[in-house]
């Protein structure tokens, strides 16, 4: 089976305290045949010379130094400098299991798919606590699981023939991938987008892909440094939320213009995200009046895209909470949805 090289890419900044766990959880890999490349993003700490360390010691790893230019960039220039027949990525402040990419890779040659999707544990560091995330699928699935899939990575909470489903998120370290789909259709991570750059990745890959295999076992350490409650402010995030739905339409809408659910949940996502911003960033802001809270708030429900999410949601079916929201939104009871979610 290791007659596959597998070229895992580690984008990295200011990442000292936690670098030296990474690369070492993903040297201790059982499956050997391994190329690491770790992108020094113009760090300004030590973690330049730790990668350095670490290619002296080990001829798998290779080291790219560079200017500060992004998370995406640091992705694009480690992707053009593998040379492996897999493509995995992790970040630099998590840890991964020792047999992660061996699970992974069999995933992919067993069933003859073009992905491998697993699961992962998301450890809260300063608490301890450890949640897994379970892929919803196992063994591997057709176009049809694939369409799935999209749907439940793009959409929160979506609905599917009927039925809700849970989310898969979209990010890009508990997967590999084949190189030769990713270079040959160049695919690369958009540096203009700052929400979603992974999400976005992914669907672009699995727009192109008809079969794709599932690890249920954890595989992956996703370290949460803090929590939502002490989530720093994002400026321009309901902008960033618009923009990535705008990219997101713009993939999808080919494959799937036809389809009642896409239009549901395009439209639903809108009012998820307009009542994520609300309730995250306007509502508990210490620098920001009740006034301009209240502001804020209009600014979101009086938006061209939230009156043309309610305008397409009308006929469809919503739960009597949602509902009561819509009608919040639809009214502009800008009041009533600061109260209703401040707590």
């Amino acid at each position: 089976m290791e007659d596959k090289k597998v070229s895992i890419i580690v984008p990295i900044y200011n990442a000292e305290k936690y670098l030296k766990a990474t690369v070492e959880s993903i040297l201790a890999q059982t499956y050997k045949n391994i190329e690491l490349i770790l992108i020094d993003d113009g760090s300004k700490d030590l973690s330049g010379a730790i990668c350095d360390e670490f290619a002296e010691k080990d001829d798998r790893v290779k080291v790219i130094h560079k200017q500060n230019d992004g998370v995406s960039m640091a992705r694009n220039d480690g992707l053009n400098a593998a040379t492996g027949d897999y493509i995995g990525f992790v970040d630099a402040d998590d840890t991964i299991k020792p047999y992660m990419y061996e699970r992974l890779v069999k995933a992919i040659e067993k069933y003859n798919a073009q992905m491998a999707m697993g699961s992962y544990d998301k450890v809260e560091v300063y608490s301890g606590k450890v949640t897994t995330v379970e892929i919803p699928y196992a063994n591997s699935g057709d176009k049809t699981v694939v369409d799935s899939v999209i749907f439940q990575m793009a959409f929160w909470n979506c609905r599917r023939n009927g039925l809700a489903m849970p989310t898969i998120y979209g990010s890009t370290w508990p997967n590999l991938y084949l190189a030769s789909i990713i270079k040959e259709n160049k695919l690369y991570f958009d540096k203009q987008i700052v929400l979603g750059e992974d999400m976005l990745f992914n669907l672009k890959y699995l727009l192109l892909i008809d079969k794709i295999s599932f690890v249920k076992e954890s595989l992956y350490e996703y370290n949460m440094f803090s929590s939502s409650a002490t989530r720093g402010k994002r400026p321009k995030l309901w902008e960033q939320y618009l923009t990535l739905l705008k990219e997101q339409h713009e993939l999808l809408k080919d494959r799937f213009h036809y389809d009642g659910d896409y239009t549901y949940n395009m439209h639903f996502q809108v009012i998820n995200f307009a009542t994520g911003v609300i309730e995250e960033q306007i509502c508990p802001a210490k620098d920001m009046s009740f006034g301009q809270k209240l502001k804020g708030i209009r600014q979101i429900t009086s938006s061209k895209e939230v009156r043309e999410a309610l305008k397409g949601l009308k006929g469809f079916p919503l739960s009597n909470k949602d509902k009561v929201k819509f009608v919040c939104f639809k009214l502009k009871f800008n009041l009533a949805i600061y109260f209703w979610l401040n707590h």
